[in-house]
C-alpha cells in the first residue's frame, strides 16, 4: 500500500487544507501556525506530511514549525486536530469562513 492510500494520509490532508485557509487569516493564536506531528507517537502523520509537502509538492505555502524548524511538533497533535475537523464540520464552515469561525475552530 503506498502512503497516499492510507488513512492517516487522508487525514493529514484535510488537516493541511484547514491550515491552508486559517493561513489566508490573520490570526493571533497559538494555533495559527501549523505545529506538525509528533515524531514519537504520530510517525506515520509525520511521514505523511513530509511526503506530501516535500515529495507531492503540495501546500509549500504552509511553513515549517518556527519553534523546531521541521514539521515534528514534538507533542501529540492528532486529538487537537480532529477536534479542529470536527469544530469545523460542525459550524458548517465551508471552505472559506470568517476570521471568527476560524478562531471557533482553533479554540476547540
Amino acid at each position: 500500500m503506498e502512503i497516499n492510500e492510507t488513512k492517516e494520509y487522508e487525514f493529514v490532508m484535510k488537516v493541511l487544507n484547514l491550515y491552508r485557509r486559517i493561513l489566508d487569516l490573520p490570526i493571533n493564536h497559538e494555533l495559527a501556525e501549523f505545529a506538525g506531528f509528533d515524531g514519537n507517537h504520530e510517525g506515520t502523520y509525520l511521514d505523511c506530511v513530509n511526503h506530501i509537502i516535500m515529495n507531492e509538492d503540495k501546500f509549500t505555502e504552509i511553513p515549517v514549525n518556527s519553534s523546531f524548524g521541521d514539521y515534528n511538533s514534538h507533542v501529540p497533535m492528532v486529538n487537537r486536530y480532529q477536534k479542529m475537523l470536527d469544530e469545523h464540520n460542525r459550524i458548517g464552515a465551508g471552505s472559506m469562513f470568517s476570521h471568527e469561525e476560524a478562531l471557533q475552530i482553533l479554540n476547540v
